[in-house]
């Protein structure tokens, strides 16, 4: 019983928190995800409570304001999560559009609300788009500088039988050969970005990159592709690029 205790307490030291957000020293994240999902979680309870004095347009923007602001709290420290550990937080949303009986394909063509894996990795391609602007802090501009065109033979042989890289290609240590991990990190999401047509990482600000993201999303879901809402994560990477391409026209 004794051992037990300690063995406890020893974990339980071995967890930190860092801005608002648990973190322990395996980087698996499930303490920080069971924080957001469940203060998440009880602040869309007090909403469905409600819901029958409102609107379904009033009940999405209160979603938007009250619990989906909640639930992206943490994106930055949780993105490089396991799906498994993440999915605990994308609940809250699915429950929500449950509820209100809509589909994820309804919520992002009516009320412009993607699922939340997708959300997240726009908000990630957001940062990178920052670095490029050169509006990003100095420290993520250290990581991920600009680099040329292409780096690898194989990359310049497949690209070219499509179209030609864009010219603000950002450099990244993570490899398609690394660990999940790093693959799932802010690292690995570079290789995304590098794919992504001219004019998109031509925008003038984050928030018209994103909402291009978006609006690619959108046209990813009405073409009936499985796995849309992953578009941004794996999909992507099965796709030929002239396909990928025709979501951004």
């Amino acid at each position: 019983m004794c051992y037990g205790l300690c063995k406890k307490k020893k974990k339980k030291e071995e967890d930190f928190k860092l801005l608002g957000v648990v973190f322990d020293s395996a980087l698996l994240m499930h303490h920080a995800a069971r924080e957001v999902a469940t203060e998440a979680g009880w602040r869309l309870q007090t909403l469905l409570k409600v819901r029958r004095f409102f609107t379904t347009p009033e009940l999405f923007r209160m979603y938007k304001a009250q619990v989906l602001s909640n639930a992206e709290s943490g994106t930055p420290a949780l993105y490089h999560a396991a799906p498994s550990v993440l999915d605990r937080v994308d609940r809250v949303q699915r429950r929500f559009l449950r509820e209100l009986g809509f589909s994820e394909e309804a919520a992002l063509a009516h009320y412009r609300l993607a699922p939340l894996n997708s959300r997240r990795d726009m908000a990630m391609l957001g940062v990178l788009h920052k670095v490029n602007l050169g509006t990003a802090p100095k420290q993520l501009k250290e990581l991920f500088p600009p680099r040329g065109p292409v780096e690898q033979p194989f990359d310049r042989q497949r690209l070219r039988r499509w179209r030609p890289p864009h010219t603000r290609q950002l450099h990244t240590e993570a490899r398609f050969t690394s660990t999940d991990v790093l693959q799932r990190s802010l690292f690995g999401l570079v290789h995304l970005y590098n794919r992504l047509p001219q004019h998109l990482v031509e925008a003038k600000s984050v928030k018209e990159f994103q909402r291009k993201l978006q609006w690619g999303l959108k046209k990813c879901a009405e073409s009936g592709v499985q796995d849309w809402q992953r578009l941004f994560s794996t999909t992507w990477k099965r796709m030929p690029l002239a396909h990928f391409d025709s979501y951004f026209c």
